[in-house]
């Protein structure tokens, strides 16, 4: 929360542990917005939504789920996800290795996307992230349906759930 990042900068300047001038560089290095804050902030200026959406697995209900190229807009979410016994589980938030990201640019050739992304971890917001589909989905059944794609560059593929183009919603835990 803004008021939470306000009260520690002010905490390390009082306590001498950082000086006025020492801050902004710290605070940027060490303070991160979170991957789900981040969509959330991003659906709310495109007006999607009206309030933040906390909950990482709420996405998948509100917006329902991407089973084909077809369905792939500039503003579906991206859900990492666990498949086990053929069923699709959404990580939950905090933690659980957990993450969210926003299409920002769909380019049907090549099969890949731009991503806008954040994450406390990462240290700022990153919009040039570019990912392959390596497998569409197999099962067009929500709780069945997932994604293999992978960072351009890497060889490493992540499981996820992709939304559909998210719809305007009245938001919020």
């Amino acid at each position: 929360m803004p008021e939470e990042i306000s009260l520690i900068c002010c905490l390390a300047v009082e306590s001498k542990y950082k000086t006025i001038a020492e801050l902004p560089q710290w605070a940027w290095t060490n303070f991160g917005m979170d991957c789900v804050g981040f969509v959330s902030t991003y659906l709310i200026a495109l007006g999607q939504f009206k309030k933040m959406l906390k909950y990482i697995p709420k996405y998948k209900v509100v917006a329902d789920v991407a089973t084909s190229i077809d369905d792939i807009y500039y503003d579906n979410a991206i859900l990492w996800a666990n498949v086990e016994g053929g069923n699709v589980k959404v990580r939950p938030n905090p933690g659980n290795k957990s993450h969210i990201a926003i299409i920002e640019c769909w380019e049907q050739y090549g099969s890949s996307f731009y991503v806008a992304q954040s994450a406390g971890s990462k240290k700022g917001v990153d919009y040039d992230r570019v990912y392959e589909i390596v497998q569409e989905p197999k099962s067009t059944k929500r709780d069945k349906a997932y994604w293999k794609i992978r960072q351009k560059g890497t060889y490493s593929t992540s499981k996820v759930v992709i939304t559909k183009s998210v719809p305007l919603f009245a938001a919020g835990d």
